[in-house]
């Protein structure tokens, strides 16, 4: 290295060879650099003459010339000023300089920075009707999986890389009240994960009956039954006193059975 010819040439394992002193010279080929904003890493610069440090990469690379002693033998330091978005590594160059013009450049890796994620919206409303939909943004520089909690509630992609697009499908409500379903999505490494409550909207008030013609018999306390089948509370009445109803009301599915005299 340069301003070491004299001692190399004193020491009995050199003093034999020809000596030749390299004007410029830096420690390390390749350089590696953590993943996050402020990380740094050094290599040793020796020179005879002032130099300066250049970075192919400005927006997240600074390479620092050593303040202390700018005119020679010195460090470098590299300082990462942006957070790797990608979970794969990246690469910058980094040159050195002198005054004679002279450079050495060599290879920065920035590892991989942490997985990332978010989605626009951790509260989504869907339709009560079958097949209705509704979507949500996801941002992610890594792999992710989506599931939901609930069977009428499905997701799509279930998993995918990067950013993108989840499109719930929902089943009809059979209910008058709403329903409500967690959406799970999860890196597939790093374990971020965020939540998304679906609410679907009540669906509408159903009432059938087994049968609309109903046949008695002429002795008194005979009896007869409906099936009704509905999703909201209902009410019976008879509009003859010989005839009597019971249950007079209900919430749901019930039997009616009819009492005559």
């Amino acid at each position: 290295p340069a301003g070491s010819k004299t001692a190399y040439q004193n020491a009995n394992e050199w003093r034999h060879l020809n000596i030749v002193e390299d004007d410029l010279v830096v420690s390390q080929d390749i350089v590696s650099i953590d993943g996050t904003t402020g990380s740094k890493a050094s290599v040793n610069v020796y020179s005879l003459l002032p130099w300066n440090a250049t970075s192919s990469a400005p927006d997240w690379l600074q390479a620092g010339n050593n303040t202390k002693n700018p005119n020679g033998n010195g460090v470098l330091t590299l300082t990462a000023i942006a957070t790797n978005p990608s979970t794969s590594t990246r690469v910058a160059s980094v040159t050195v300089s002198d005054m004679n013009a002279r450079s050495k450049t060599f290879t920065v890796i920035q590892q991989a920075g942490p997985p990332s994620l978010s989605v626009s919206t951790h509260q989504a409303d869907i339709g009560a009707e079958e097949n209705s939909v509704a979507s949500v943004s996801v941002t992610s520089n890594a792999a992710w999986s989506a599931t939901s909690n609930q069977s009428w509630l499905t997701v799509n992609p279930a998993s995918a890389t990067g950013d993108g697009t989840l499109t719930f499908t929902a089943q009809a409500n059979p209910a008058i009240t709403t329903r409500t379903a967690t959406v799970t999505v999860s890196t597939t490494q790093g374990g971020v994960t965020k939540e998304i409550v679906v609410t679907q909207a009540a669906g509408p008030a159903t009432l059938s009956v087994s049968s609309t013609l109903v046949n008695i018999g002429h002795a008194g306390n005979s009896i007869a039954k409906v099936n009704v089948a509905s999703n909201a509370s209902w009410s019976v009445s008879s509009n003859e006193a010989w005839l009597t109803v019971s249950p007079v009301n209900w919430l749901g599915d019930a039997q009616v059975t009819f009492t005559a005299a």
